[in-house]
């Protein structure tokens, strides 16, 4: 099916989203489909939420990349970041993928050992131009893995640089209260994000954003 979908994808210039959520693509099926993804540069949405891949196909996805500029939203979950994935990720990122408006990052596996990858990766997003929309919902990123509020930091540094971002998820992420304090505390008064959009589900961040 994959090795279908994919040599429809070359031959089908016109297709602008491909939506495979929760299809059971593992590393092997993904390499197959990045081929066809890299012959479609009229591609702009690609949604691979909670799939099988992990850093092999991840790779090879990121590495299609290069050749479909129009990308402009981007979701998966349930990804475990690697330090080549991160690298690759970033690379993606700065260079290639310049249209990104939306992206997903959900359920995000991390490790205390390799948590630095990922906060490499939510620095990235600073060189994302038109960044709209950001979702880390259900990737755990506590100070407890984070020590010294570095995640609430790095929040605070998109939202006050990226001054079309208006809407970040954080629900179910694990932060503290005294997390979400840094982070309404730390935004600037010139910003269009929507505040009910951060960690919904918590009842002290309700109450900080009035």
């Amino acid at each position: 099916m994959t090795r279908f979908i994919s040599d429809l994808i070359k031959t089908t210039p016109q297709i602008k989203r491909l939506q495979l959520c929760e299809c059971g693509i593992g590393d092997e099926a993904l390499e197959i489909l990045a081929e066809g993804i890299a012959q479609c540069p009229t591609l702009e949405s690609i949604d691979l939420r909670h799939n099988l891949f992990d850093d092999d196909g991840f790779d090879s996805l990121l590495h299609a990349f290069q050749h479909t500029p129009n990308i402009r939203t981007f979701w998966i979950a349930g990804l475990h970041i690697t330090a080549k994935s991160a690298r690759i990720f970033i690379d993606c990122i700065r260079n290639h993928v310049k249209e990104l408006r939306d992206v997903t990052l959900d359920s995000i596996d991390i490790e205390e050992h390799d948590h630095d990858y990922f906060l490499n990766v939510a620095n990235s997003l600073v060189h994302v131009e038109n960044l709209d929309r950001i979702s880390f919902c259900k990737t755990r990123m506590s100070s407890f893995k984070f020590p010294n509020f570095e995640v609430p930091k790095i929040i605070v540094n998109l939202v006050n640089y990226k001054q079309n971002l208006n809407s970040i998820c954080l629900s179910h992420c694990g932060l503290s209260t005294d997390e979400i304090k840094v982070l309404c505390d730390g935004f600037g008064v010139e910003h269009n994000l929507n505040l009910m959009h951060i960690q919904e589900q918590e009842e002290e961040m309700r109450n900080a954003a009035l």
